[in-house]
């Protein structure tokens, strides 16, 4: 009955060699998890300009002399990370979908998506001021 179950590492034992395509797929998906959980937009403002970073992946500098318009937009679903719209310019964005929009003097426009709209806002009014 268990003379079938015979194998090089000892009586009764039994094992599952999974292909590496198997392996490689595991981990191209928990890495695309982790990447999804610990991705986060750092949005800082100084007196004379806006820095913005994306992970370690991403850094940005808008200066406040050329900002002409900014204001608080809820936007539909434009994707995650650094994007393209027709409406906002460049986007940068992690989760959510309200935002600061921002227009400069050479008309670039750009959207930065935030948690806390109405605290970006005020700084950079009162940066402008």
């Amino acid at each position: 009955m268990y003379e079938n179950l015979v194998t090089d590492s000892g009586f009764g034992s039994f094992s599952i060699v999974m292909p590496l395509s198997y392996w490689i797929g595991v981990l191209i998906y928990v890495s695309t998890l982790l990447f999804i959980l610990f991705s986060k937009l750092t949005v800082m403002i100084t007196d004379t300009e806006i820095k913005i970073r994306h992970l370690l992946f991403f850094r940005k500098s808008i200066m406040l002399s050329d900002v002409v318009t900014s204001e608080i937009v809820s936007y539909g679903f434009l994707g995650y990370g650094i994007r393209i719209s027709p409406t906002y310019g460049t986007v940068f964005n992690v989760k959510g979908n309200k935002g600061l929009a921002i227009t400069l003097k050479n008309n670039r426009k750009f959207l930065i998506g935030t948690q806390k709209p109405d605290v970006l806002l005020l700084s950079i009014l009162k940066d402008l001021e």
